[in-house]
């Protein structure tokens, strides 16, 4: 059966039309380097749920701030570990100190590739023509 071109083009004209109400897709995550505390991405290096406060850079705190909420997350931290027994704090920490290990090594790879994309770009960009 031959479906008549003018009802296809039709139904693919009305799709989005009839979508147009929906709600808009969620943003994108922020990318990496993109204004978190630190400077270092989203939640990377020290901060992020298990290393420290991760705040976004458009809170524009103050060092003094920053200091207070570092502070804050440590204290909640040693509480979390007065509730604990030792052998369940002593896997905490053996945990926290592994996803610290794995984020070092995923910065230390991510810098590695970064250098050699831009060692290529040297490679291809042409020397500037000497003006005599």
């Amino acid at each position: 059966m031959k479906v008549p071109y003018a009802l296809v083009i039709a139904s693919l004209l009305l799709v989005p039309l009839a979508h147009a109400d929906s709600k808009p897709a969620p943003s994108a995550p922020p990318a990496m380097g993109s204004g978190m505390m630190h400077g270092d991405g989203p939640c990377m290096k020290d901060n992020g749920p298990m290393g420290g406060p991760c705040m976004p850079d458009d809170l524009k705190l103050s060092a003094d701030q920053k200091q207070k909420i570092e502070a804050i997350h440590e204290e909640a931290h040693q509480k979390v570990l007065k509730v604990l027994t030792p052998e369940q704090a002593a896997k905490m920490e053996e945990h926290r100190k592994a996803m610290m290990d794995r984020k070092t090594d995923h910065m230390d790879k991510h810098a590695d590739h970064m250098k050699k994309r831009a060692d290529k770009m040297k490679e291809r960009t042409p020397e500037p023509a000497k003006v005599q």
